[in-house]
């Protein structure tokens, strides 16, 4: 049960660096918008012993968007399986404007109506 708490909390603070990574911010900038300490963050990368809380993971989570599952699901899995096609559609969609995004959910519903 151990080894298996130390792969979590490692595969929890590989996210984090993911998050650090993708969103081209570093560990002081983390610091600032979610208001962690800087040391609580530098000491979860330093100390062995030492790894976020939930309540942590949550602030984190909170300001990049992110539900606790999405967190928990690596960059390139999906919560639900989708076909290639689908994926594709949704990393498309994401970068739409929000008139953009209501136009084609109006579609949508317009289409699935039928």
């Amino acid at each position: 049960m151990e080894n298996n708490n130390n792969q979590t909390m490692a595969n929890v603070k590989k996210r984090i660096m993911e998050i650090i990574y993708n969103n081209h911010i570093n560990i002081y900038k983390l610091s600032n918008i979610t208001d962690i300490t800087d040391s609580s963050i530098r000491n979860w990368f330093s100390k062995r012993d030492c790894s976020p809380s939930l309540e942590s993971i949550c602030k984190i989570c909170d300001y990049f968007g992110l539900s606790l599952a999405q967190f928990f699901v690596s960059e390139n899995e999906m919560l639900f399986p989708v076909k290639d096609e689908e994926k594709a559609m949704l990393e498309t969609y994401i970068t739409l404007s929000e008139d953009d995004k209501k136009l084609v959910n109006d579609l949508i519903i317009r289409l699935k109506g039928k």
